[in-house]
């Protein structure tokens, strides 16, 4: 008996040990995800002193001297609130998930490589801006110099999982950027997939009947926007023209709501502005709320994105601006016909065609790798296979591939003061397609369409045939053909993911806008 109780106070000894030490760890990993939110810190490459405030909300409040200093404090300071988010959504567009989850997510891996979104963002930092390049180089220094100083003390997602962050590199940020518009592009992949499951299973006259007709629709959210004679002249010129072109041989060109209104319909005299992006309700959010300042030089606030150094929606001291999704179709699927004596080519225009077959090399947390293929027409990535069709080779043609500078419009969004340069701004956008909402101290309001509208021949939403080039896309909508609108006589201006503009607009933008009650209900209580 007295042996036995022994044995019992000894374990008991040992579960109190393991307890308490569990314990210690778990409160230093816990410590671990906690900013220095008071005193003096010092951080190299600074070139003068540096102020943070935090409210009583813990948004940081970033006074510094020049832009180098600012956006070095800026990436510090996401990254001492932020660093395993950052790290994830950097993951994630490069396709290395499988590093820290494991093998359930070598597929979910594999696609994502086939975004290829790296080859993109290497190609517009070749072509960027100075001024936008120094402030990219100081973003990544301060998150860098945080991974540096906080050592084995890194958020507790990190030591969970048992890995250290890799250095901050500039492609880094302009990979996030392709990846927002890939999260925003997404659906439109799952939508087609979905028509040509309908057009499988009931065939393409009763399948249609199932899929709803916009052109029904008559509230628009730019209502009295109408491209003049000449502009419209042009529009179908253009249209027109590249196909002149491919005849000779040569290649062509390769839920969220806003509102403001005016400040003539107001007591003040200045605009009312609203903004509400209902992107997924997460914790942490997909958001971080910031304000930079440079004493008479930059003085900004609003919402940024983890991992990017620039405001992309808020208020300067002269304007405010928020964004909308624009609800562009802008991913096309094609149906490719495979060389029965070659799998690594497609019939294209009266000829096989050789495809880009691409060899990745997938680690998967333990120390186990896989090797996978992707295969890419001149469209894009052949994704049928990820998306469980066996029946049919489908690639996609994708928005994300082509030119864009959504940092530079970004960058330029800021210091905006008024219309003209944020339509500057705008027009830089591409893979990220918005409606943006703007006003002014004036009392002038705006709403401007951004982003790539592709011009192609029919609507998007179908599965087309890949064996010529007749559906392939032939260029981007010029961007003074986009909708917009400024000062209207109604005094606001309004837009909820619904259709965009009337049948009247001669290019194709999307079927698959929002039901028009919440923009109705806006305009009821505006008017």
């Amino acid at each position: 008996m007295k042996a036995l109780k022994t044995i019992l106070i000894s374990l008991l000894a040992v579960v109190i040990v393991v307890v308490i030490v569990g314990l210690v760890i778990v409160s230093g990993i816990k410590r671990g995800a906690i900013p220095q939110y008071k005193g003096d810190l010092v951080v190299q490459g600074l070139g003068s002193d540096v102020t943070v405030y935090r409210d009583e909300r813990g948004m940081p409040h970033i006074y510094a001297a020049n832009e180098h200093d600012l956006y070095l404090s800026t990436g510090y300071v996401m990254a001492q609130e932020r660093l395993w988010q950052m790290d994830l959504i950097r993951r994630a567009t490069t396709g290395r998930l499988s590093e820290i989850f494991g093998e359930t997510y070598v597929k979910t891996d594999l696609f994502l490589r086939s975004l290829d979104m790296t080859t993109k963002s290497k190609i517009i930092l070749s072509n960027e801006d100075t001024s936008t390049l120094k402030c990219l180089k100081a973003y990544a220094d301060g998150v860098n110099a945080y991974i540096s100083v906080t050592g084995k003390k890194l958020p507790p997602e990190f030591r969970i999982l048992g890995y250290k962050p890799d250095p901050w590199k500039l492609e880094d940020m302009v990979n996030i950027i392709g990846y927002m518009g890939w999260d925003l592009a997404s659906g439109n992949l799952s939508a087609d997939i979905f028509n040509y499951r309908l057009f499988q299973k009931f065939g393409y006259k009763r399948a249609s009947s199932l899929i709803p007709d916009n052109k029904a629709v008559t509230t628009t959210a730019f209502p009295d926007f109408k491209l003049s004679d000449t502009a419209l002249k042009d529009a179908q010129d253009f249209i027109s023209s590249t196909e002149k072109l491919e005849a000779l041989g040569i290649v062509a060109f390769s839920g969220s709501n806003n509102w403001a209104v005016s400040g003539k319909r107001t007591e003040t005299g200045k605009p009312l502005f609203s903004n509400d992006m209902h992107l997924g309700l997460n914790a942490p959010g997909i958001w971080i709320q910031m304000h930079q300042v440079i004493p008479g030089k930059l003085n900004v606030t609003g919402v940024a994105v983890p991992g990017e150094p620039f405001i992309v929606a808020g208020h300067n001291e002269k304007i405010a601006w928020g964004l909308a999704n624009l609800m562009v179709d802008d991913i096309d699927l094609f149906t490719e016909k495979i060389n029965p004596d070659n799998e690594n080519q497609y019939y294209f225009n009266n000829g096989w065609k050789n495809m880009v077959v691409r060899e990745e090399i997938i680690k998967i947390k333990g120390g186990k790798a896989d090797t996978l293929k992707i295969s890419f027409t001149h469209r894009g990535p052949v994704v049928s296979e990820f998306r469980g069709i066996n029946d049919a080779n489908l690639s996609m043609r994708w928005s994300g591939y082509d030119q864009s500078d959504e940092l530079k419009g970004a960058y330029k969004s800021i210091r905006a003061s008024n219309w003209d340069e944020i339509r500057t701004a705008i027009s830089f956008f591409r893979s990220i397609r918005q409606k943006f909402a703007y006003a002014d101290v004036e009392g002038n309001i705006g709403l401007n369409t951004g982003g790539g509208i592709p011009v192609r021949k029919g609507y998007g939403s179908f599965i087309r045939n890949g064996d010529t080039d007749e559906f392939d896309w032939k260029g981007y909508v010029p961007f003074d053909q986009l909708p917009s609108s400024y000062n209207p006589e109604n005094g606001y201006i309004s837009s909820a993911n619904n259709k965009t503009v009337s049948n009247d607009y001669p290019y194709y933008i999307s079927v698959r806008f929002y039901p028009p009650f919440r923009i109705r209900r806006i305009r009821q209580l505006l008017d």
